[in-house]
Parts: C-alpha cells; sequence; structure tokens
C-alpha cells in the first residue's frame, strides 16, 4: 500500500544518515536525496462514511466503534491520538464550546510537538465521548488485552467495510478527507496547522488531496478574472 511504502522509505533513509554519521560509510551515495512523494490516499466520501457508520453498530463494537468513526471523521486527529484519550482530556469551556485537549498522557505520548493542542468537536460527540467508560489503561479506546490497539480497530474496520461491499480505506484516511475538507473551505493555513497538529509543510504536501477536478475549477476561476480585468 502507498502509506506502508512510504514508510518504508522514510526508515530506510533514516538509517542510511545515521549510518553516515556514524561513519560507517565513507562517502555519501552519488545519487539525489531522497523525497517522500505526496500520498495518494483518496478522501472518504460522505456516502461511505454513512454506510460504515450504520454497519458499526452491528460489529461486536457497537458502542465505542461507532463514537470512533465520528471523532475520526470529525475532527481528522491521528487514530493513534484518538486511541489514548482519557475522560480528564474532555472539556467545555464557559462558553458551551466542546474541545479535546491533546496532552501526554500515561504511557501515551503524541508524535511530534506539534500535536499538542485543543480539537474542537460537536457538543452531540463530546456528548456521546463523556458517556464511554474509560478502559484499565485509563483512556477511552484502549485495548490492554491486544498487543496493538491500532490493529484492533483497523481489523474491525475491515470487516465492516467487507460486510457491506465499501471501498477498502484506513483509519488514517479520516485525517487525509478532514484535512481535504478543510483547505477546501479555505481555512487559513495557520489555523489549519493548530487543528490538524502538523507543520505546513506536511499539510501541503502530504495531506492536501487534489484532484483534477479542483485544477480544473481553479483554471476556470483565474481565466474568468482574467477576462473581468481585459
Amino acid at each position: 500500500k502507498p502509506q506502508t511504502m512510504e514508510n518504508a522509505l522514510i526508515g530506510a533513509r533514516t538509517m542510511l544518515r545515521w549510518a553516515e554519521s556514524a561513519k560507517w560509510i565513507r562517502q555519501a551515495p552519488r545519487k539525489p536525496p531522497f523525497r517522500v512523494p505526496p500520498s495518494d490516499i483518496r478522501p472518504v466520501t460522505q456516502q461511505q462514511y454513512d454506510l460504515v457508520l450504520a454497519a458499526a453498530a452491528a460489529t461486536d463494537e457497537p458502542v465505542r466503534f461507532p463514537v470512533l468513526l465520528e471523532l475520526l471523521w470529525e475532527t481528522g486527529m491521528r487514530p493513534g491520538e484518538a486511541f489514548g484519550i482519557p475522560h480528564h482530556h474532555l472539556h467545555v469551556d464557559g462558553q458551551g464550546r466542546a474541545f479535546i485537549q491533546l496532552r501526554e498522557h500515561g504511557e501515551h505520548t503524541l508524535k511530534t510537538t506539534h500535536s499538542h493542542r485543543d480539537v474542537p468537536v460537536s457538543p452531540e460527540l463530546m456528548h456521546r465521548l463523556a458517556e464511554l467508560e474509560e478502559q484499565e489503561d485509563g483512556t477511552l479506546f484502549g485495548v490492554p488485552w491486544v498487543d496493538r490497539t491500532y490493529h484492533y480497530w483497523r481489523h474491525r474496520l475491515q470487516l465492516t467495510i467487507a460486510s457491506i461491499g465499501v471501498k477498502e480505506f484506513t483509519l488514517g484516511a479520516f485525517r487525509h478527507t478532514r484535512s481535504t475538507r478543510l483547505f477546501n473551505s479555505g481555512v487559513p493555513i495557520h489555523i489549519y496547522r493548530r487543528m490538524m497538529g502538523h507543520s505546513a509543510k506536511t499539510a501541503l504536501e502530504h495531506y492536501a488531496a487534489v484532484s483534477t477536478g479542483d485544477l480544473w475549477d481553479a483554471f476556470e476561476q483565474a481565466s474568468d478574472e482574467d477576462v473581468e480585468a481585459a
């Protein structure tokens, strides 16, 4: 899969740089420096999301699974960030606005320094999150009895998708979808960065999905402006 290949290439590049710094390799390779290509993960459509959300209630996780899907769809946070949310990170301010405070918690560590942020959520989703019981590890979506929480939820997503005939996608596709929707709505980049928790370069190169329709719309808009100026 594209994301797996990207991760493998990033790991190879990191090991190569470490070997160079440790003087295991006396001469650097003459090839151009490697760059991770933009991801070609397609955003999840509203129709796909609605079908999967409706089918999630029929799985062996009828309570937490639908709420997790809603959370990833609405916020676009990383799956690992969602898995580490405890009750005391749910917050409602004096004006009734709901936020999830993404902070370090126990053994859960955030990916980058940009990841420490407050993520706005709807009051309805906040109510459903508040009703969930904390697990043995103190989180809402943790699965202490398995090796990796991500594999547990990914397996249930794939089973649900297969049962209703929806085109396959991963938990991480929700983040790409939210990023694309934010960009298309014209959210300023400095606000976007705070909401999604990554650098501007990562946002523009990896998460801003662009379709041929977007390119054509931009072409027509620029053409119309040229005509008006003339």
